[in-house]
C-alpha cells in the first residue's frame, strides 16, 4: 500500500515515437576545480591582508607604536615616603592616676569630638564622679568622727591627770608630815626614832613613785593622742587624695589646639574612644595637637636609608585632598631599623618631614606622601622612563630612524617616576618608542 493517497499513473510511451536523450552537462570535475579556485583565492586574499601586519611596509609598523620625544630640562630624583600627618607639638591626655587608696571606676561622661579646636583651659572631657563624691562624703564623716574622738579622749585624759596630780599632792603631804615628826625625834625612844625614819623613807618613796607614774601617764596620754591624731590625719589625707582625683575628673585642655580622639581596646578590638567607655589610670584617650606645626611621619627601607639626609627638601601631598600641595624638609631620621611582624625580613627606619606653613585642610591623622628630593640636574637630557628597556644586563631604547626603529644602548643618570637623565646615547629631539616595536 502506497503512502501517497492518489499515485499518478506511469506515463505510457506511444509506439513508434521516442523522446530524444537530454544533452550531457559538465561533470563533477568542473565543480571540484571551481571549489579549489575559490579556496586558493581566499587564502591568497588572507595572506595579502595579513602580510602588512607582520611584514608590511615600515610606515604601517611605525604608525602603530606609541612614541615620545627626548627633551632638555630640570630633573629631580625623589624617594616617595608614605605616612600620616601629625603635630610636632602635642599633649597626650591620659586618664587620671588615682591617688586615693580606693580605686574607683572611671566612666567617660562627656568627650569633645575629634577635630574640635579648643583653647587652653577649655573642658574637653568629663568623667562620671558620682561614686567618687559619695565616697568622699563617707570619708569626710570618718574624719569628723575621728576629730571628735581626739577631743573626747583629751577631756578624759585631763580628768585622769587631775586625779593623778591630786594623788601626788597627797603623797607629798604625807611625806612632809613624816619629815616634820622625824625632826623631833630627840625626845623619842630609839624604837620610835627608827619607826619615824622608816615612815619618812616609805612616804618619800611613795611620793617619788607617784611622780614617776604621773610622768609615765602623761607620756602615755601624749602617745595615745598622737595615735588618734595620726589616724585623723590618715583619714584626712585619704579624703584629700580623692578630692585631688575629683578635680581631675574634669579634663581641661593644657594648650591651644585640635582635639583628636585615640583608639582604645574595647570588647576584644580597637576603636576610637567614645562616651561611656571605661578608662584605666594612665590610658591615653585624647591628644591636643598644635596644627600650626605639622609633620608627616613615615618609614623608609633600610636599603634607601643612605639616600635620605637631614635638611632635604620634600613635596608633600594629601591623599584626601589632591588639590593641596605643600612643601617641607626632612628633620628627623631614626637611628635603628626595625622589622614588623607582617614582614620580619624587611627592616625600616622612621622618618619625619616637617611641613612648611599651614593649610585649613591640613589636620592630623591624614594619609599623606612626601617626595623627598635626593638629586637634581638643571639641564638634563630627559627620556621618558617608559621608553627604557633592559636586556643582557644593559639599558637601551628604540630610536626612530626614517620609517623604522633602531635599537640603541644608552647610559642613564638620575631618574624619577616619569623621566631619566641621559648621559650618552640620545640627544634632544630624538623620537623614541614607548613600547617594543612589533609587540
Amino acid at each position: 500500500m502506497s503512502t501517497i493517497p492518489r499515485p499518478s499513473p506511469a506515463p505510457v510511451r506511444e509506439p513508434g515515437r521516442e523522446r530524444p536523450a537530454p544533452a550531457r552537462g559538465p561533470g563533477r570535475w568542473w565543480f571540484g576545480l571551481l571549489a579549489v579556485l575559490v579556496v586558493a583565492g581566499g587564502a591568497y586574499l588572507a595572506w595579502t591582508r595579513l602580510k602588512p601586519a607582520a611584514q608590511g611596509p615600515p610606515a604601517a609598523q611605525t604608525a602603530a607604536v606609541r612614541t615620545g620625544v627626548v627633551t632638555v630640562g630640570p630633573l629631580e630624583q625623589v624617594i616617595r615616603i608614605a605616612g600620616t600627618t601629625s603635630s610636632i607639638r602635642f599633649v597626650n591626655i591620659t586618664a587620671p592616676r588615682q591617688r586615693g587608696p580606693d580605686r574607683m571606676a572611671m566612666i567617660l561622661l562627656e568627650l569633645a569630638p575629634s577635630g574640635k579646636m579648643v583653647k587652653k583651659g577649655e573642658v574637653i572631657a568629663r568623667i562620671d564622679a558620682r561614686g567618687l563624691k559619695d565616697h568622699i562624703d563617707d570619708v569626710q564623716a570618718i574624719v569628723v568622727a575621728s576629730e571628735a574622738d581626739v577631743r573626747k579622749r583629751r577631756a578624759e585624759q585631763q580628768a585622769e591627770l587631775a586625779t593623778l596630780q591630786q594623788n601626788v599632792t597627797v603623797a607629798k603631804a604625807t611625806w612632809q608630815k613624816w619629815v616634820a615628826e622625824a625632826r623631833a625625834a630627840e625626845i623619842r625612844t630609839m624604837i620610835d626614832q627608827e619607826i619615824l625614819n622608816l615612815g619618812v623613807e616609805e612616804t618619800r618613796a611613795a611620793y617619788e613613785q607617784q611622780l614617776k607614774d604621773l610622768e609615765l601617764k602623761k607620756a602615755a596620754y601624749r602617745a595615745e593622742i598622737r595615735i588618734l591624731e595620726l589616724t585623723t590625719e590618715r583619714h584626712k589625707r585619704h579624703r584629700d587624695r580623692h578630692i585631688y582625683d575629683l578635680q581631675r575628673y574634669t579634663v581641661k585642655a593644657p594648650v591651644d589646639g585640635m582635639v583628636v580622639r585615640q583608639q582604645i581596646f574595647r570588647n576584644g578590638e580597637f576603636g576610637l574612644v567614645q562616651n561611656g567607655d571605661r578608662l584605666h589610670p594612665g590610658l591615653i584617650f585624647l591628644k591636643v595637637m598644635d596644627t600650626s606645626t605639622m609633620q608627616v611621619e613615615g618609614k623608609i627601607s633600610q636599603v634607601d636609608s643612605n639616600l635620605i639626609k637631614i635638611g632635604q627638601r620634600a613635596r608633600i601631598g594629601l591623599d584626601a585632598f589632591p588639590d593641596v600641595h605643600l612643601t617641607g624638609e626632612v628633620y628627623s631620621i631614626g637611628a635603628l631599623a626595625k622589622s614588623s611582624r607582617q614582614s620580619p625580613w624587611v627592616r625600616t627606619l622612621p622618618v619625619r618631614i616637617r611641613i612648611n606653613g599651614s593649610h585649613p585642610k591640613l589636620i592630623p591623622d591624614l594619609s599623606a606622601y612626601a617626595d623627598v628630593v635626593i638629586g637634581r640636574e638643571e639641564n638634563a637630557t630627559l627620556v621618558p622612563l617608559a621608553a627604557v628597556f633592559q636586556g643582557d644586563g644593559r639599558e637601551f631604547v628604540y630610536v626612530k630612524r626614517g620609517e623604522r626603529f633602531e635599537k640603541r644602548p644608552v647610559e642613564l643618570g638620575i631618574r624619577n617616576h616619569l623621566y631619566a637623565a641621559v648621559r650618552s646615547g640620545l640627544r634632544r629631539g630624538d623620537v623614541v618608542a614607548l613600547e617594543r616595536p612589533g609587540s
